[in-house]
């Protein structure tokens, strides 16, 4: 596998799919120094490549439409973003993250920096009250009686 493919993996894997394995002081600094080094704009730029890498799934590919273009400009924006993290901001910390806990310690920090880029977009005040916007549909007689260990009626 080639180094590329190898990067475009952890960072796809970290940034979707993170998982809560226990992690390494190496990993640990790895990820600091991803978080420490990501602006409000870089977050966006990650955040706005999620949900465009999101969007080809089947289940939720009709509800947007990103164009090639629009979709180049996101993968070419993470993909610098993801180039100046990993080899000017935080190439030391890369190297011990593989070196001492290897190739998934990468993906997990990244994991990390994708966590931090979904808490900002959540955090905004629309995106909150499009997930409050569910409650009302929510039967809250059926959620108290599965947590008192009683069948809902």
């Amino acid at each position: 596998m080639s180094k590329s493919v190898l990067a475009a993996a952890a960072l796809s894997a970290g940034l979707c799919f993170a998982t809560s394995s226990q992690a390494g002081p190496a990993q640990d600094a790895l990820s600091a120094c991803l978080v420490k080094s990501t602006t409000p704009a870089d977050n966006v730029i990650l955040a706005d490549w999620i949900f465009a890498v999101i969007s080809l799934h089947s289940s939720v590919s009709s509800m947007a439409s990103i164009s090639d273009s629009q979709r180049e400009t996101l993968n070419r924006n993470a993909g610098v973003l993801f180039t100046r993290l990993v080899s000017e901001d935080c190439g030391p910390e890369l190297k011990a993250a593989v070196e001492k806990e290897g190739t998934d310690a990468v993906g997990e920090a990244f994991g990390k920096l994708g966590e931090m880029a979904m808490t900002d977009l959540m955090s905004d005040p629309k995106v909150q009250a499009g997930t409050e916007a569910m409650s009302a549909y929510i039967d809250q007689d059926k959620i108290t009686a599965a947590v008192m260990g009683k069948s809902a009626k």
